[in-house]
């Protein structure tokens, strides 16, 4: 390439790399790269002015240039590129000018940078002259033998772009290394006058075996006789391998560079290849004598298995090890052979799953996404336990669980998310009076219990978070206390690990269903000792009871076709029946007479009791948001599975959220739950929260109807009367 060419080249290149200043330096590192970027900004100017033989500008010009550039490190070509360019322009720009001996100089300390620097054929005889003169005397040339010729050849511990042959060098001493592996390194230290040609030998002795391992893909793990030795580089194919591509039918980019080992010992060695999500290689070597070995390419196949995942849910991602993969339903056609987390995740639950694939697996996973409890820790167990995780031992227990899930987030998740609240080991356990054990969750006040649990949810992309609590330092019973988003009290369950039917029983907990409506014919029943069937203590005007001819003080005695002696037995007809039915109906009036009749079933709404001790509230809080997030077309199971969470809230302790969830719900005047239990359970909630004005309203309107509190009663008129609020609380539950 000729000077003028590469100059142009030079600081082209330079423009292109580095536009914002950033050039590289000796290692890789940016060291001053905006002096470089405008270094070659620079020199480009200088050069227009050299183009337009204004040598007077010019000069100055390459001046400022050279100042930016020097020094240039041996290992910074780029800058040395640069450099060598404006010292040539500068030198004829002075030799224009007539300053021969400046631009003398300047060839000098060209050469001194590149010895094998050369002018174009275009540039003046007489510049040409003047540089060849310089270049005898202050060049020598060393003509090198080497064997083996693809050594790696350094001048004074800087690498030669040719292995042998003529290397054009300054005058002085100079010290020549020749290296390859599998060979000695050998060195000659020469000294050279300019003009002069020396010749000079360098043979490297053979001393150990080579062995270079190229593999499909890059990045496979290297195993000689089970001990790691490496991985195989990213990189260019070398010449030796040059012939692969085209036998294997594969493109060269899909192979590695290689990588080389020079410390086999002789003998039979066994070579295997890994890498993540392939099936290993396995290859024998005989070393029989120190030479080059090239082993031919190890083809990993991929070892995967598909995973087809759906969900009845809509809107749901599939993730694969927390990875999002895509909406489902999803096939995943690339699933590495292993151990693998699926998770199918929506914005109200999720469901987990884990796996072990094998090669050429074909799973299908239906994703029954369930609001979800994140088990973020283990209290109580014994100094130095090493036993299974017990977080995923409590999640294979609970997997059985239809409505709640239970999952063990991954530790690193886990611990960063302790972290970030500042929370100290134990905050969360208690023993099965729901006691908080422990200094940490005796201090944790109620307030901050919720406001965490909330966090630390929204965190971890679930609806409430658990701790696994081990009383006396034991392994084998267990406590499992959950905390519900939002929640200040905690609901604690007994697992025993070793002793399936404890996990029974809180799977049965976990899954307790409350109804969200019940059959009705609008007619409220007691027993009455010695009369047998059903009698009737209230009637809602409006309802087939009453349209049918019922009246209170009537006693029912036959349903639907079968006789009726009890309360329990018409519930039990009832609740055999949906909205819509007809309803045979028979009775005996207070005169004595037995009448018939025939009304039409329809369906009232329920509410959870808070003084229920049976139920599990903090996963009954999961339970009705989801029901109410997802109850689509149906605003009627939206607005009572509302109101149910509300009851749940405040039986949890968080009023502002259940004040919340029971004002969005509206229900019409009537018997049962009904508008008076919505006015009655908002003014507790207002009184909770200090707003005395409208929560006595609230109860006012809750004392003027006749509504139950429970579809089962009691009326809220009897207990909207009582004061203070906290004592209604208690009665009712």
């Amino acid at each position: 390439m000729g000077s003028s060419r590469r100059i142009a080249w030079a600081v082209a290149t330079m423009l292109v790399l580095f536009p914002a200043g950033v050039a590289p330096s000796p290692g890789g590192r940016p060291a001053a790269p905006r002096q470089t970027a405008a270094a070659a900004e620079a020199l480009l100017q200088a050069r227009r002015l050299f183009e337009a033989l204004d040598y007077e500008a010019a000069v100055p010009a390459f001046d400022r240039v050279i100042s930016m550039l020097e020094p240039a490190p041996a290992g910074d070509a780029d800058r040395r590129r640069l450099l060598a360019a404006a010292l040539e322009l500068r030198a004829r720009s002075c030799f224009g000018l007539g300053e021969t001996a400046r631009a003398r100089d300047d060839f000098r300390r060209l050469l001194e940078l590149d010895p094998a620097y050369s002018l174009a054929e275009n540039v003046s005889p007489r510049v040409v002259a003047l540089f060849r003169e310089v270049q005898a005397s202050t060049i020598a040339q060393i003509v090198l033998a080497l064997e083996p010729p693809d050594a790696e050849l350094l001048l004074d511990d800087v690498p030669l772009a040719g292995a042998a042959g003529g290397i054009p060098t300054r005058s002085g001493p100079h010290t020549l290394t020749a290296r390859r592996p599998g060979y000695r390194t050998a060195t000659a230290s020469v000294t050279v006058t300019a003009g002069e040609t020396l010749p000079v030998t360098l043979t490297l002795e053979r001393i150990a075996a080579v062995v270079s391992i190229v593999t499909v893909p890059p990045g496979a793990d290297v195993f000689v006789d089970g001990v790691l030795r490496g991985a195989t580089p990213a990189g260019a194919l070398p010449p030796t391998f040059a012939e692969w591509p085209a036998k294997l039918n594969l493109p060269a980019a899909d192979f590695s560079a290689p990588l080389t080992l020079t410390d086999l010992p002789p003998g039979s060695h066994v070579i295997t290849f890994r890498c993540p999500c392939y099936v290993p290689v396995e290859r024998r070597i005989v070393i029989d004598r120190p030479a080059d070995f090239l082993l031919e390419p190890a083809r990993l196949e991929p070892a995967v298995a598909s995973v087809y995942v759906d969900s009845p849910v809509a809107a749901t991602t599939v993730y694969l090890d927390g990875v999002a993969r895509g909406q489902s339903p999803l096939s995943l056609d690339d699933v590495c052979e292993g151990v693998h987390t699926v998770e199918v995740r929506s914005a109200h639950g999720r469901h987990v799953e884990r796996i072990d694939v094998r090669t050429g697996d074909k799973i299908t996973i239906q994703g029954n996404v369930r609001p979800a409890f994140a088990v973020i820790g283990t209290t109580g167990l014994p100094d130095g336990y090493r036993g299974p995780d017990v977080r995923e031992a409590v999640e294979r227990v609970l997997a059985g669980t239809r409505r709640v899930a239970v999952f063990a987030p991954p530790d690193d998740v886990v611990r960063q998310a302790l972290a970030r609240e500042r929370l100290a080991p134990g905050w969360l356990a208690f023993d099965r009076f729901r006691r908080p054990l422990g200094g940490a969750a005796q201090a944790m006040t109620a307030s901050a219990r919720v406001e965490i649990s909330e966090r630390l949810a929204r965190v971890l992309s679930a609806q409430g978070v658990a701790e696994v609590t081990v009383p006396g330092g034991g392994s084998g019973q267990m406590l499992l206390v959950l905390l519900a988003a939002g929640s200040a009290e905690p609901d604690v369950l007994e697992l025993t690990l070793d002793a399936p039917q404890s996990g029974g029983r809180a799977v049965s907990l976990l899954d307790q269903e409350r109804p969200l409506f019940r059959p009705t014919i609008g007619a409220g029943v007691v027993d009455v000792m010695d009369l047998e069937g059903a009698v009737v203590i209230s009637l809602d005007p409006k309802g087939a009871a009453a349209a049918a001819g019922l009246a209170v003080g009537d006693r029912i005695v036959a349903a639907g076709g079968r006789p009726v002696s009890d309360s329990r037995a018409l519930g039990a007809a009832l609740g055999r029946c949906v909205a819509g039915d007809g309803f045979a109906l028979e009775w005996i009036d207070r005169a004595g007479a037995r009448r018939t009749g025939n009304a039409v079933v329809a369906v009232e709404p329920c509410l959870v009791a808070m003084n229920d001790q049976s139920l599990a509230f903090n996963a009954l809080a999961l339970a009705f948001t989801f029901r109410a997030a997802t109850a689509q077309g149906s605003p009627a199971e939206a607005m009572v599975a509302r109101l149910n969470l509300g009851v749940v809230l405040m039986r949890l302790g968080n009023w502002a959220r259940a004040l919340a969830e029971i004002e969005r719900v509206t229900l019409p005047p009537g018997t049962g739950v009904s508008h008076g239990t919505v006015q009655y359970l908002r003014g507790l909630c207002l009184e909770a929260l200090g707003r005395a004005g409208e929560a006595e309203h609230a109860l006012q309107a809750a004392a003027a109807s006749e509504s139950l509190l429970t579809e089962d009663g009691p009326p809220v008129r009897e207990l909207a009367g009582r004061k203070p609020a906290e004592p209604a609380i208690r009665g009712s539950r």
